[in-house]
């Protein structure tokens, strides 16, 4: 029996940001919210996923009950809106570790910028850097504000937190789409 000397190498596959960025959108998917999904995911120095989340409510609330639609200004101050009920994406990926000590140092990669309340979590959490997606939801959204990036970027500065731009792509998602697809898993 003769042996071929032909070497085949590993299939490619996505690089850490772009994996987990990817990773990151698909969790967005869960949100129930309408006008904003945001997703996260949260990996240790030792590329360990530590957890992932989205935006919504917490597990006792039941999500189907909620008013979804952003308030407006002529709305009853008193009334529940989804902003009081919602939980970060950011706030449930960091919430699945109960281990302080591996978060020290993580990745948070998210599909958009935190807020001021998630990125003093993550600071206070020593995670140390935050990978965002330039994610820009629609009108009268948050992260419409110029002053939501600003703070959030003082924040960042204030507490040691490399505020990075996912600037590469996610485009291994519908490449592998389209494999299933082919594969008839679709």
């Amino acid at each position: 029996i003769k042996m071929s000397n032909s070497f085949v190498g590993p299939r490619s596959v996505p690089e850490r940001d772009s994996k987990y960025m990817g990773l990151a959108w698909f969790y967005s998917s869960f949100s129930k919210d309408p006008n904003t999904q945001v997703g996260s995911c949260l990996v240790s120095l030792q590329n360990e996923l530590l957890g992932c989340g989205y935006n919504g409510p917490p597990r006792k609330i039941n999500d189907d009950t909620l008013n979804w639609q952003r308030p407006s200004k002529s709305s009853d101050p008193n009334a529940l809106s989804k902003y009081d009920v919602v939980i970060h994406a950011e706030m449930n990926a960091i919430g699945a570790n109960l281990n302080p000590e591996i978060l020290y140092g993580s990745t948070l990669y998210v599909t958009a910028m935190p807020c001021v309340d998630c990125m003093r979590e993550i600071i206070r959490k020593e995670i140390g850097t935050v990978v965002y997606f330039d994610f820009k939801s629609g009108s009268g959204s948050m992260l419409q504000s110029r002053e939501y990036f600003e703070k959030t970027q003082k924040m960042a500065q204030l507490g040691g937190v490399q505020l990075q731009l996912f600037e590469q792509n996610i485009n291994w998602i519908s490449d592998w789409v389209s494999k299933l697809k082919g594969l008839g898993v679709f």
